[in-house]
């Protein structure tokens, strides 16, 4: 079932980050009428519910038509005139922390600025001679991209019992109940009813 409800709804997400690329994070929403943007809202809290707890009937018909609705919106959009995102402009958004949410523009220099596209959103801009200088002042994560090629900055997590099972959500949302030790190979358990845990401590 999972499956079948992720293959319905990949072509809505890819979608959602097509539209996303091309107009901006949160943007192509804010360029329809307001009847259309409505409609949008409504679909995606319909999609959001399927996907959430729905019966794979209804992630496969709401995905349907969420990816209808993104196909729409963008229509509408280029019918208005509106304008794509301009390449010389990369905007991301704020995952997480007290700006979660804020959109972030990154231009080359302040020739640029003038192409950055709000449209209504909070939208905080930055030139590349700015994250030059916040990259500066990171020591730390320069010291480890310096390091070890490849490290990524991720989000810190709280730490969890490496030995106690717990719900692990996994790269393809599939949850995992599983202790780490039992993907141990030649895993023996040596505790003993009688004698207790041979382990020495």
């Amino acid at each position: 079932m999972y499956l079948a409800g992720r293959e319905a709804s990949d072509e809505a997400d890819y979608l959602h980050e097509k539209m996303d690329a091309k107009w901006g994070p949160g943007r192509l929403r804010l360029l329809v009428q307001p009847e259309l943007r409505n409609k949008l809202d409504r679909q995606r809290y319909l999609y959001l519910q399927a996907k959430d707890g729905g019966q794979l009937i209804d992630v496969q018909r709401e995905s349907r038509r969420m990816a209808a609705a993104w196909r729409a919106l963008d229509k509408a959009a280029e019918a208005a005139g509106a304008s794509p995102t301009d390449p010389a402009v990369w905007e991301l958004v704020v995952p997480s922390g007290i700006f979660q949410g804020l959109v972030v523009a990154i231009v080359k220099d302040d020739r640029d600025v003038k192409k950055v596209q709000a449209e209504g959103r909070h939208t905080i801009v930055y030139g590349l001679d700015e994250i030059g200088r916040l990259i500066a002042a990171d020591h730390f994560s320069l010291t480890c991209k310096e390091n070890w090629p490849g490290a990524e900055v991720v989000a810190a997590r709280k730490p969890t019992d490496p030995v106690r099972p717990v719900l692990l959500d996994t790269d393809d949302g599939i949850i995992d109940i599983s202790a780490p030790i039992d993907g141990v190979k030649d895993f023996v358990d040596d505790f003993d009813e009688k004698r207790g845990d041979v382990i020495p401590f």
